[in-house]
């Protein structure tokens, strides 16, 4: 712009000099030098300061009586033009800036969900770490009392074979008891492992409703649409909190008396709504817990839902990855 502004000066100087020439040749030399000062302290306020422009008033006194006030009108029309470019530059500074950190703030939530995915997913290893871990201590405490049990028994029926032959008989009639007790709790375990995390986490969701419902006095009903194996692990933590909170903000502000919780596992989507048969219109104000909740969702590329027209209802709609 600074370019464009230089030559329009130019311009406006080479005008009025060759104006001088044809109307007042004898002049122009007094009028050229004044014109080259003129165009010193305008390239000088571009490069440096605009307050230099001021220098090129003082010397329109010099050029008043050479008809300056066709100078003073050009430089007001530039000016004019100076402002309007100068204004339009700054805002597309601006605008560029703005881009820039939204461009940055782009790049940041994307680490930031990378790395909440990775943490996630190391999460997961490690409750499947101590899932296996403790199931595998469940199995060694049960066959180890089973089988230890079993041979105490055994060995006490070896030794009464000849003396009590219908006590050792009652004996190993126990200790085949005893170890057929200990292959049921196996299989117990079996069957335990073969539930999928989705179904685990969705009877967890079913005893915090009961536990909730326990401590609130409210009655809760839970339903589920869907298969919940669907659903990713760090979903499970979003619903939790969104039932708690909800569970807190209608006791306290809609009087509410029972609340509806759906789960929808939908093609593309996981809904989540905690509704409660309160007042309606309540004033739902960020203090409630909302924002908390609207930045759990937003971090995994969802949204939440609010409604006040029948009861409260806080809805979470995330989005369901093909991948899950």
């Amino acid at each position: 712009m600074h370019i464009f502004l230089l030559l329009l000066d130019l311009l406006i100087n080479g005008a009025f000099a060759f104006y001088t020439l044809v109307t007042r040749p004898d002049s122009f030399y007094q009028v050229l030098i004044v014109m080259l000062f003129f165009f010193a302290f305008r390239a000088l306020s571009l490069s440096v300061h605009i307050g230099w422009s001021i220098a090129n008033l003082i010397l329109l006194v010099w050029l008043w009586k050479y008809d300056g006030l066709y100078v003073l009108v050009a430089y007001l029309l530039y000016a004019s033009l100076y402002i309007y470019l100068s204004s339009r530059e700054l805002r597309m500074r601006e605008l560029e800036e703005q881009n820039r950190l939204l461009q940055l703030s782009n790049q940041s939530l994307r680490q930031l969900r990378i790395m909440q995915e990775q943490l996630e997913q190391q999460r997961a290893q490690t409750i499947l770490f101590e899932e296996r871990s403790r199931i595998s201590q469940k199995i060694h405490d049960m066959l180890g009392h089973s089988l230890v049990a079993a041979l105490l028994q055994l060995e006490a029926a070896l030794s009464l074979r000849q003396s009590n032959p219908e006590k050792s008989f009652q004996m190993v009639e126990t200790s085949t008891g005893t170890l057929r007790e200990g292959v049921e709790h196996i299989r117990g375990v079996v069957r335990e492992m073969n539930i999928s995390p989705g179904v685990r986490k969705f009877s967890e969701l079913e005893l915090l409703v009961e536990e909730l419902q326990t401590r609130s006095g409210r009655p809760i009903q839970l339903t589920l649409r869907g298969d919940p194996q669907q659903i990713p692990y760090r979903y499970w933590g979003i619903f939790t909190s969104q039932l708690e909170e909800s569970l807190s903000n209608s006791v306290r502000h809609s009087q509410a008396t029972e609340l509806f919780v759906r789960l929808d596992v939908l093609p593309k989507h996981v809904r989540f709504e905690v509704r409660d048969n309160g007042e309606s219109g309540v004033n739902i104000s960020p203090g409630m817990g909302i924002e908390s909740m609207k930045e759990r969702a937003m971090a995994v590329g969802g949204r939440l839902i609010l409604d006040a027209t029948q009861g409260v209802s806080v809805t979470s709609l995330l989005p369901l990855e093909e991948e899950s």
